[in-house]
C-alpha cells in the first residue's frame, strides 16, 4: 500500500475539496471529508462541484460554501461568461491547500489555477482497495488522525421537499433499474427485474420503481411488472428524503444506490462490469 505523503495544514486553514462528479464517487468522497471535519473542526472546507450535484453538496452541514462548475451551462453566449465568471472566482491563491478526489484533466486545471501552497491529488491504487479508503489516505496525507464512518443520516434541509410528497406508496421496497449512459454494462437485464418485482409482491411486499427524470425505459418496466413509479424527486437531498421513505433499495451500481447505502437504507448494490472490492456502496 503507497504510504500517503505529509503536509501540514495551518490553524483555521481554508481547504478546497475538488470532487465534480458523479453522484455516486461525491458521495464515496463524503465519509473522507466528514472525517477531517471532525479531526480538524478549524479548517474551513469549501467543495467544488458540477450545477447537476450541487444540491448534495450544499445540504452538507460541514461544508461553508460550494462552488459550482458550470458543466451543462456554458456552451452559448452567456454561459461562457458563467464559466469565465467561474474560473476567476477560483483563481487567486484563497486556499491553503486543493484536495483532488476527481483526479482529470478538468479537476486538474481548476487546482492548478486556485495557486494553493499545498495542492494533492489522490494517486491511483494499484491494489484492489475500496475508493473510500483511498479517499481516506489522501486526508490521512495531511497529518489529520481521522476515524471513518461506514454510514450517515445527515439532517436535510426542510425546504428541499417541503413542495412534494415524496414518501412512497405503503413503505415499499424501491427498485433502482436506471444507469447512465456511461454506465451501460452495469444494467441488469430487464426480464430480471420483472421477476424481483413479481415476486416480491406475491410476499405482500409493495413494490416501486425508482422515477428517473427522463426514462420512458423505466416507466415500460415498471407497467410490465404492474407497479408504480415513485415521485420525481426534484433535487438530491430531495431523493435522500424519499429514499429514507422506503423499506430498501435494489439497484444497480449508482448514484440513488449509493445514496440509500450511506444514509443506512438496507441496500442490495448490483455489480456488471465493475469490481466491488473497489467500488462497493459505503454503509
Amino acid at each position: 500500500m503507497r504510504e500517503p505523503e505529509s503536509h501540514f495544514l495551518p490553524r483555521s486553514g481554508k481547504v478546497l475539496v475538488v470532487r465534480l462528479s458523479a453522484l455516486g464517487d461525491v458521495i464515496k468522497t463524503i465519509p473522507a471529508m466528514r472525517a477531517l471535519s471532525e479531526a480538524r473542526p478549524d479548517l474551513h472546507l469549501e467543495w467544488l462541484i458540477e450545477d447537476q450535484y450541487a444540491s448534495l453538496v450544499e445540504s452538507l452541514p460541514f461544508i461553508k460554501r460550494t462552488w459550482v462548475f458550470p458543466r451543462k451551462k456554458w456552451a452559448s453566449p452567456a454561459g461562457w461568461l458563467r464559466m469565465t465568471r467561474h474560473l476567476a472566482g477560483i483563481a487567486g491563491g484563497q486556499w491553503d491547500a486543493v484536495l483532488d478526489f476527481q483526479v482529470n484533466p478538468k479537476s486538474q486545471f481548476q487546482a492548478a489555477i486556485t495557486r494553493a501552497p499545498i495542492r494533492i491529488t489522490r494517486k491511483k491504487d494499484t491494489e484492489r482497495r475500496s475508493i473510500i479508503e483511498q479517499n481516506a489516505d489522501l486526508i490521512r496525507g495531511l497529518g489529520a488522525n481521522i476515524k471513518m464512518k461506514k454510514s450517515w443520516k445527515w439532517p436535510l434541509p426542510n425546504q428541499c421537499f417541503q413542495s412534494a410528497d415524496l414518501k412512497g406508496n405503503g413503505y415499499p421496497v424501491i427498485l433502482h433499474a436506471d444507469t447512465t449512459i456511461y454506465g451501460r454494462d452495469k444494467a441488469w437485464p430487464d426480464s430480471y427485474w420483472i421477476n424481483l418485482a413479481t415476486e416480491l409482491k406475491a410476499k405482500g411486499v409493495p413494490v416501486q420503481f425508482l422515477r428517473p427524470p427522463s426514462n420512458s425505459r423505466i416507466a415500460i418496466l415498471a407497467a410490465e411488472a404492474g407497479c408504480s413509479l415513485t415521485p420525481l424527486a426534484p433535487n438530491i437531498p430531495a431523493l435522500a428524503y424519499l429514499l429514507d421513505h422506503c423499506r430498501g433499495l435494489v439497484g444497480t451500481d449508482s448514484g440513488p444506490t449509493h445514496l440509500a447505502a450511506y444514509r443506512t437504507v438496507p441496500t442490495v448494490a448490483l455489480f456488471g462490469a465493475t469490481d466491488p472490492a473497489i467500488h462497493a456502496p459505503c454503509g
